[in-house]
């Protein structure tokens, strides 16, 4: 059998475990006041250009966002993200154990659109009965998306914009960080022929008629659809820069600097790509709130082995040589200059980006076979729609996901690339897919 089902079911890196292994042998203080973490900071500080930058290290996704969360928010505001966000759908309820409602709002194939969250806030501001309500006080988004989507950097800088606005924390889930920052393609909406009025919700709840969402707004939170409410934006959002700061051309594609300086808090994940563990909440302007280290212990997301978190983020945001530069040394065509770019970079980019090349060849062997994508997603994670008999087919050789019925015919499945993905694993899925062999 061979895996697509995740990016985190297997151990480490070889060259994580290798550090481990290394440092075993001695002793550090606990809690994450060892060197190996206070070094695997200032990595991070250095490969996100934040030198004031707070960073803490927490053992998984749900422990940190529930904690940042928390932390960021009075006791009586609330989160707004997508319908499809990972802290509505599938973290148990741990935001809202806390106190903290989680408001949902149209998912745009799992993005959060800038043009719905002005309009919700704009009629939020204006009910007069709005003190009773969970004051909206985040913005939670995902890069990469829960279905493997991206926000373009002009996206992000749209919603950072409404989060200023409306004075809004703005927080990234970075559970695949890497594998986002290392998808492919063009991110600029305008040349990936998306129009502006298309990044809006279309949808008449009264008439029952929806389009790009899943599912029907219901609830006080979504409310802003509803009678002339709706009116109270036009329906293209003109957005405001941020004050205060320099004006930013959108660059073509993300990176790790950019997204630091278009958010409050974001996390580095390191469970699914490479690490046995652990992420890295950054602050990065070190406005983290006051008393945070506590408010993690009080999660019970406090390690005493800290270094533990250390330790494996000081191996990943080591720098190597790799990517481009052993692929020139190899005898393959890229060009000499990308090869010198990536002469040396941190290992967590240089898999990531491996994997996402492996998902991209996945990608190839669907279309091939005349399989529909679900979502055309530029990251590791792959959502296809396969006949109900060929998924059964597919099973007994390939694990995967099933994630939801397209039709009473077809399912759509999710298939996952990791760090640890070969490229005899996607030749073996290439057999079974295609019948070769």
């Amino acid at each position: 059998m061979i895996s697509f089902e995740s990016d985190y079911n297997n151990g480490a890196h070889p060259r994580v475990l290798e550090h481990l292994l290394a440092t075993n042998d001695e002793r550090t203080p606990g809690y994450g006041f060892d060197r190996f973490s206070e070094r695997a900071k200032e990595r991070i500080r250095e490969a996100c250009e934040t030198p004031k930058a707070e960073i803490y290290f927490l053992p998984g996704g749900t422990q940190t966002n529930a904690t940042a969360i928390d932390g960021m928010l009075l006791s009586h505001e609330a989160v707004i993200c997508a319908e499809t966000g990972h802290i509505a759908v599938h973290e148990a309820t741990a935001v809202e154990a806390s106190g903290h409602k989680v408001i949902t709002l149209p998912s745009h194939d799992g993005r959060l659109w800038a043009a719905d969250l002005e309009r919700f806030m704009t009629v939020f501001e204006a009910d007069e009965s709005r003190d009773h309500c969970a004051q909206p006080g985040m913005v939670y988004i995902t890069f990469p998306t829960e279905y493997g989507t991206l926000y373009s950097a002009e996206e992000l800088m749209e919603i950072e914009q409404v989060c200023h606005r409306h004075e809004l924390k703005l927080y990234i889930d970075g559970a695949r960080l890497g594998y986002g920052l290392s998808g492919s393609g063009d991110l600029r909406r305008e040349e990936r022929g998306e129009r502006r009025e298309d990044c809006e919700a279309r949808y008449e709840v009264r008439g029952t008629r929806y389009e790009n969402q899943r599912s029907a707004p219901t609830g006080k939170a979504n409310s802003f659809v509803e009678g002339e409410d709706s009116n109270l934006v036009p329906r293209t959002s003109h957005l405001a820069p941020r004050e205060n700061a320099p004006r930013e051309n959108a660059p073509r594609k993300m990176s790790l600097p950019f997204i630091a300086r278009h958010c409050d808090a974001f996390y580095i994940g390191g469970t699914k790509v490479g690490a046995l563990c652990g992420e890295a909440l950054v602050f990065p302007r070190g406005d983290a709130p006051k008393g945070f280290f506590s408010i993690v212990k009080r999660h019970g997301a406090l390690m005493a082995k800290g270094r533990l978190s250390g330790v494996q983020f000081d191996a990943l945001f080591s720098e190597e040589r790799t990517g481009g530069a052993v692929a020139a040394e190899q005898g393959h065509t890229e060009p000499r200059v990308a090869a010198e770019q990536r002469l040396t970079e941190p290992l967590y980019f240089a898999i990531s980006r491996r994997a996402v090349e492996l998902a991209l060849e996945m990608k190839k062997i669907f279309r091939e076979k005349g399989y529909r994508l679900f979502i055309d997603s530029p990251t590791n994670q792959q959502f296809v729609v396969l006949p109900n008999d060929e998924m059964h087919r597919l099973e007994k050789e390939v694990i995967f996901t099933h994630w939801e019925p397209y039709d009473e015919g077809h399912t759509v499945c999710r298939f996952v690339t990791s760090w640890a993905t070969t490229e005899d694993d996607v030749a073996r899925l290439r057999c079974w897919v295609l019948g070769e062999g």
